[in-house]
């Protein structure tokens, strides 16, 4: 349960080796700004997108990524062999990413290609370049540039849209007796645990950080047993459906949790329907009562 992480709206997948050192197709998930290659819309809601396996084996990855404050931190960044920091209107700055040796699970926030990208990634092999729109005007210098474009248009089933993350750091959860906190380390790369006031340790690995924090609502109803001193004991339902938050790469996304049976699995949703994923790594899910 992995995804891509884009700033405003969702997350990112893989990339692979650059030039003649790439030999394997790509599969990754990347974040898009806006749904096509017909217009660049930077007000559009960022998304996330799933390169195919269409990128040709001995070539980069290159993904476009928004460098605004509300996009950061960004996903994927880690793994990329080259980052290159470009200006763009209103003095703000991009960043292109090129992913030659591994691919991240999740890139993003991807946003729109600029002309100047097409004489940077001439020195590559024909690399694949992962972005989510661009001037109409700049359409037919794409096509013609010695590259394999890959925008929702190219690519549609690699982007789809999510919940827009909401920066947070820290959530809290509250229960009658106990409390949990988890705060966001950007150095850790997940959330640290604190129980009841306290930093939370364990006895093997140290302080737990997880990637993903689910804070799953549901019902929470009395059981049909009892404790010792006859309290009855409480039942945490997980078939069904609710309200779900998911907190990762250092934001919150709203979204819907769904267990038809006690068989399945349990889905993650946006209010549109779509995926909402998990950053890779450990997953922590705390219950809480549905208000």
């Amino acid at each position: 349960m992995a995804t891509v992480g884009t700033g405003h709206r969702a997350r990112t997948r893989r990339a692979a080796r650059t030039a003649a050192l790439l030999s394997v197709a790509l599969t990754a998930s990347l974040v898009a700004g806006c749904t096509g290659r017909g217009g660049d819309d930077d007000r559009a809601r960022h998304g996330t997108a799933t390169p195919s396996r269409s990128a040709a084996a001995g070539s980069p990855l290159a993904v476009k990524i928004d460098n605004v404050g509300a996009a950061r931190p960004q996903t994927g960044l880690g793994a990329a062999d080259v980052v290159y920091v470009e200006q763009v209107e209103g003095g703000l700055s991009r960043l292109l990413a090129v992913y030659a040796t591994r691919l991240p699970q999740t890139v993003g926030p991807v946003r729109s290609a600029r002309e100047s990208d097409l004489e940077l990634l001439r020195q590559f092999t024909m690399p694949t370049l992962a972005y989510s729109g661009a001037q109409r005007a700049l359409l037919p210098l794409i096509d013609r540039a010695p590259l394999r474009p890959r925008s929702p248009d190219e690519a549609p089933d690699a982007y789809y849209r999510g919940t827009g993350g909401t920066p947070v750091s820290a959530r809290t959860v509250r229960y009658p007796a106990a409390r949990l906190a988890f705060t966001w380390s950007a150095g850790r790369g997940g959330w640290l645990v604190a129980m009841d006031g306290a930093p939370s340790v364990t006895t093997d690995s140290g302080r737990p950080a997880p990637a993903t924090v689910v804070v799953q609502h549901v019902r929470v109803r009395t059981s049909r047993y009892h404790d010792v001193l006859g309290n009855r004991t409480p039942y945490t339902e997980t078939v069904g459906s609710g309200r779900a938050e998911v907190l990762r790469d250092g934001r919150s996304y709203d979204g819907f949790w769904s267990r038809p049976t006690a068989a399945d699995g349990t889905a993650f949703t946006t209010a549109d329907g779509g995926r909402l994923d998990f950053a890779a790594g450990q997953v922590w899910v705390v219950f809480v009562p549905a208000s």
